[in-house]
């Protein structure tokens, strides 16, 4: 993906649940209240304009805080923006508001259907949104490819970097809670693991800048996906895994003894979990030592794009020494994180961030 030069992570942003699980009420007959980690009533608050927060699409207001707080956190001013690109991962974008403008035609006989629910509907809303109200005046994109939604707006993102065609670019992982979508996914779970995995939402957002000289900051150093499956990776070896990271870590310039910690995106799923400690285990193996791992499910839930929360505390992590104590991770002293994804829709991902 890169040669040269690692881009710089200049400053990050999330907007994350409760920690606690609370109850989401679903629609009249689709069953009982479920149990998942869902952010603030209001996102933006206080943060974004006001008329921003009445008429915008919740997704969009995700994004929009955590990458406010990402530009705040690079230093970048509103009028030092003109040439700032944006690229977005969502997997399912303004879904709600596509049910709210779909269902009130229905009940409404097409008449009066509520207009604004149709344009926050748009996946590319959120993108454009961004770019319109935070001033962002460079390329505006927005990826939607199911788990991996984040790290292709990230692989799009370091493209415009290297081509130069931007000084620096804002990417953005989002998805949204609302009950349609957890009705859904519900099934797919239930089917691959049988387990109650907890559903959420959020938003995480980094800014990446070109390697000018910067020490000490964090980097994006690697990244990678491809397809993968679960089905019956318990009776085989984990090869295949191991063969994707080993190149994730040669295109990173680092090998297995070089990593210190892997932060999984665990889901609370067994079998999924079983998977990746078998893979941390093989890469230990390969270290000579223990690596270290641990997951951050416990902050965001599962959603589809939650590997950017990955790849933000890790950036965190290098700029100022500490993960939220949540993860129980702060006594690892770590320089280089591989940020290891595996979807049981269909894909496995790996991103290295270090100094």
């Amino acid at each position: 993906m890169m040669s040269g030069d690692y881009p710089v992570i200049l400053g990050t942003g999330t907007v994350l649940p409760d920690t606690e699980a609370a109850l989401l009420e679903v629609p009249e007959g689709l069953g009982e209240p479920r149990r998942a980690r869902r952010c603030v009533p209001a996102p933006g608050k206080g943060v974004l304009p006001s008329a921003a927060v009445r008429r915008l699409g919740r997704t969009q207001r995700l994004a929009m805080t955590a990458i406010h707080h990402a530009l705040e956190d690079a230093g970048i001013p509103i009028d030092e923006r003109d040439n700032v690109a944006v690229c977005v991962g969502t997997a399912w974008g303004e879904l709600g508001h596509t049910y709210t403008f779909l269902e009130n035609m229905i009940v409404q006989k097409e008449e009066n259907p509520k207009p604004a629910s149709f344009v926050n509907s748009v996946h590319n809303a959120i993108a454009g949104q961004i770019g319109l109200t935070l001033k962002c005046k460079g390329e505006n994109h927005t990826h939607i490819h199911s788990s991996v939604s984040f790290e292709s707006a990230l692989w799009q993102a370091v493209g415009i970097l290297n081509q130069r065609r931007a000084d620096k670019v804002v990417v953005c992982g989002v998805d949204e809670l609302n009950p349609y979508i957890v009705v859904a996914e519900e099934s797919r779970r239930h089917s691959v693991s049988g387990e109650e995995i907890i559903p959420g939402e959020g938003a995480a957002a980094i800014v990446l800048g070109r390697d000018e000289g910067m020490d000490n900051q964090p980097r994006l150093r690697a990244m990678k996906f491809r397809p993968w499956s679960i089905e019956r990776v318990d009776a085989r070896p984990v090869g295949m895994e191991m063969t994707f990271i080993d190149r994730v870590l040669a295109e990173a310039q680092l090998a297995a003894s070089d990593v210190d910690l892997v932060l999984c995106t665990t889901t609370g799923s067994h079998e999924l979990d079983n998977i990746y400690e078998r893979v941390v285990g093989e890469l230990s193996k390969s270290a000579g030592r223990d690596i270290p791992f641990g997951g951050y499910h416990q902050m965001a839930g599962e959603y589809r794009t939650v590997s950017a929360v990955g790849v933000a505390l890790a950036a965190q992590k290098i700029k100022n020494g500490t993960f939220p104590e949540i993860l129980k991770l702060d006594l690892v002293e770590a320089d280089n994180m591989l940020v290891y994804s595996l979807s049981d829709t269909g894909f496995q991902s790996a991103c290295v961030v270090g100094r």
